[in-house]
């Protein structure tokens, strides 16, 4: 059984500083950060004008589909214990 904890919130509000002092206290844990980690295809769309990408150019499916399987590597990736910046109601609502 592996368990993830999200850390969930806004840019710049201290998730990964978060993460960081939560690792602190579990050695076994694992900080999984960010989707954009877990698949080649972020690199492609975030070079040049990513927001453009985000908002205008990408296409639902495209968008849906990166942010999903993203995620999934990541939970594959993870371990018993795993951190994540951004989690699951975050991709939702994204």
């Amino acid at each position: 059984m592996s368990i993830a904890v999200t850390l969930n919130g806004a840019d710049n509000v201290g998730k990964t500083t978060n993460a960081q002092w939560l690792l602190s206290a579990l050695p076994d844990a694992i900080f999984a950060g960010t989707v954009d980690r877990w698949d080649r295809r972020w690199a492609k769309v975030s070079r040049g004008d990513f927001s453009r990408w985000w908002f205008v150019d990408s296409t639902t499916a495209e968008h849906v589909d990166l942010m999903f399987s993203s995620h999934a590597a990541r939970r594959e990736g993870g371990g018993p214990l795993t951190l994540e910046d951004r989690g699951w109601p975050m991709l939702v609502a994204t």
